[in-house]
């Protein structure tokens, strides 16, 4: 059965060299056909203003966190664990729920871009500089309503701003993570603008609109998020995606290998385009490509660990250990895929596997506070205590 995929959240930068400055008038009049969604810019979409907004409750919610007259490192403190409470003991996370800052405060439930945006407008109401950065993570997926969804992550660097050229007093930064999953510290970060920030903002929406098929207001999501970050690659798969859906081949074609050239190492886009290719009967191309990326995923010992991880946070430890055993096959020295053999074993009540696999993390760990933390789960393990 043929699987469509949609990109939802967010996939790094890395390996486009170009500006958007490079993104011509041109390129928007072959890639989008207003003519198919004549009435796409009477549906309302969110402004910059309102995505990033904060209401009442929510400045409130600062100025009781961080207090009056504290210093950028007091407040960066403050407000890290306060934000940290709210969204441990008050949010509820959900993959599917792209929401802007007041919103992800009002609700309660939202995804890990929903919670760095609301996270980045109190950090800015609290006069703290900031930085987003996408976490380059391999690609891997979550089901929605029979759709493919791929996912990725971004978080935010909260900065005193403190620092000056000649002077003893260093900036001091924290990292703000939503996910609880070591393995994020394990791949490449970049920088990332608010207008890139928007621009996934408006990708997820548009994601949404196409699982419900609502074809024009998916396209108007999409329209906008090129007009802010023209050189994400994700923005034109999910355009491809969405003149797939209409029977517009050639034009999904187009948005496809726009994609590829601007990140030729995304095999997201070409799975698409084999997708595409069935569709149009060429199944000789969509054979060479799905070879293609078959081998990439297999020889990734990250894309197994990170699938891994995925079925030992859903309760499915079978999986995960068989998933594990293949990161591990591939690159036997990460401690984290040890350390993540041990914690599966752990949850099936083997024991004997389970310290096994720690003190082998243990040995494998490079850093100091690696070791002392897998021994501290070993002594704990051993003595009887979770």
């Amino acid at each position: 059965m043929t699987r469509l995929l949609v990109l939802i959240t967010l996939i790094a930068v890395a390996g486009c060299t170009a500006t958007p400055q490079a993104y011509q008038a041109a390129d928007r009049e072959a890639l989008f056909n207003d003519a198919l969604f004549p009435d796409y810019q009477s549906r309302n979409i969110e402004s910059m203003e309102q995505v990033f907004a904060l209401n009442k409750d929510a400045k409130e919610f600062v100025d009781e966190a961080v207090g009056v007259g504290r210093s950028n490192e007091d407040k960066i403190k403050l407000l890290s664990r306060a934000v940290f409470n709210r969204a441990y003991l008050g949010l509820k996370y959900s993959n599917e729920a792209t929401a802007t800052a007041s919103e992800t405060f009002n609700t309660g439930v939202a995804n890990c871009l929903s919670m760095t945006i609301m996270t980045y407008s109190m950090a800015n109401y609290a006069g703290l500089q900031t930085q987003f950065y996408t976490v380059d993570v391999p690609e891997y997926w979550t089901r929605r309503q029979g759709v493919s969804l791929l996912n990725g992550h971004v978080n935010l660097e909260l900065k005193t701003g403190e620092s000056t050229l000649g002077s003893n007093v260093k900036q001091r930064a924290v990292i703000i993570d939503f996910d609880p999953q070591e393995m994020r510290n394990l791949f490449r970060t970049h920088k990332m603008s608010k207008q890139q920030i928007l621009a996934l903002f408006y990708n997820n929406r548009a994601a949404d609109a196409l699982i419900a098929s609502d074809f024009v207001l998916a396209y108007h999501y999409l329209n906008a998020a090129a007009e802010y970050a023209p050189m994400l690659d994700d923005i034109w798969i999910n355009l491809g995606v969405l003149y797939r859906m209409k029977g517009e081949y050639d034009l999904a074609e187009k948005a496809y290998h726009y994609a590829a050239d601007l990140r030729p190492q995304s095999y997201t886009v070409y799975e698409n385009l084999a997708i595409l290719y069935r569709a149009m009967g060429q199944l000789k191309k969509a054979e060479k490509l799905d070879a293609r990326v078959a081998i990439a995923r297999r020889d990734n010992p990250f894309y197994h660990f990170i699938l891994a991880e995925e079925a030992r946070g859903s309760g499915d430890y079978e999986r995960a250990l068989s998933l594990y055993r293949k990161a591990i096959r591939l690159d036997n020295a990460r401690h984290e895929f040890h350390y993540g053999m041990g914690s599966a074993y752990y949850e099936l009540g083997d024991i004997t596997q389970a310290v096994k696999f720690l003190e082998r993390a243990a040995r494998h760990a490079t850093l100091e506070e690696d070791k002392t933390r897998y021994r501290g789960k070993l002594s704990a393990l051993q003595s009887g205590v979770r």
